[in-house]
């Protein structure tokens, strides 16, 4: 009888973190999803008046434009694996905006280097 009790608290210790986590980052996510959506719009620079092949200029704007477009998905995909009871998964799901603008920087700092603006 014990260890079902405490199976339990661990249950709704998990489905407590999660649930705040994935308030947390909804907030975050909703201020955030302006501002990520302008820069985005504006790093069509990127490919305008550029030296760099327009292959490379279009793969650093779809880049950034992953960012705010994993922004709502993340937030539904957090709160759909939370009705669910998948509590690790919301936890998954919501680092996803972090992820893509990890790998857009990336792209970034590794390929615009080796062209001349």
């Amino acid at each position: 009888m014990n260890d079902l009790t405490s199976i339990e608290k661990t249950i709704e210790m998990k489905r407590m973190i999660a649930k705040y986590y994935a308030i947390f980052l909804t907030f975050v996510y909703t201020l955030l999803f302006p501002c990520f959506l302008w820069m985005s719009i504006f790093s069509l620079v990127f490919v305008e008046g550029s030296k760099r092949p327009i292959s490379i200029g279009l793969a650093m704007v779809f880049a950034i434009f992953g960012i705010p477009l994993s922004m709502p998905i993340s937030v539904y995909l957090m709160w759909s694996k939370f009705c669910r009871q998948k509590y690790k998964m919301t936890l998954w799901w919501g680092i996803l905006p972090i992820l893509s603008f990890i790998v857009a920087e990336l792209l970034i700092d590794f390929i615009a280097p080796f062209f001349k603006f």
